[in-house]
């Protein structure tokens, strides 16, 4: 993805409690991505309150101390969170359990530990280009329902006006 087709929301958040995965992580997206980092599920939580319009996902791992994955998560669904910033889990939580809660509880992906970084770029990527254009579909929407709103008037407006000069009688009644 280059620079200049980035929207406003360019930033990447590693959430994850072990530096080395922050490292790593940031290593492999930081030529594409602004990165913020947060150790613990806390700090996630308070970074996208304040920076949630320019997050294009969180890569959250589930096992932490303060707050862990599955508590942000739950807090972001009580926020409305995932309507603006996907999650993309990345954790070493091999279980069917997981996997399920993860996804019940809003993830748009899970990756598992130790992850092939080319796997863990395109992932990204289509997560990240998905809710682009699920952002840009919903803005035409909103575009189109006020559009519709403005017109509604108007072509009553003139509707009436045609009825009224064809028949001054039919005119009255309606």
């Amino acid at each position: 993805m280059e620079r200049e087709h980035k929207s406003q929301r360019d930033t990447l958040l590693i959430v994850d409690d072990m530096e080395i995965n922050r490292i790593i992580l940031r290593g492999m997206f930081e030529d594409e991505y602004n990165i913020m980092e947060a150790e613990n599920g806390e700090r996630a939580l308070l970074l996208l309150q304040h920076y949630h319009t320019q997050i294009a996902a969180m890569l959250l791992d589930l096992v932490m101390p303060i707050k862990d994955g599955y508590q942000v998560m739950e807090e972001m669904g009580c926020a409305d969170l995932f309507s603006q910033v996907p999650v993309i889990v990345i954790t070493s939580e091999d279980s069917a359990e997981s996997e399920v809660r993860s996804f019940d509880l809003g993830a748009s992906d899970i990756i598992m530990k130790p992850f092939e970084p080319h796997v863990v770029k395109r992932r990204v990527r289509n997560v990240v280009e998905l809710y682009r254009h699920k952002l840009h579909l919903e803005e035409l929407v909103q575009e189109q329902s006020q559009s519709l709103r403005e017109s509604n008037p108007i072509m009553i407006d003139a509707l009436s006006a045609v009825i009224e000069y064809r028949s001054l009688e039919s005119g009255q009644h309606i």
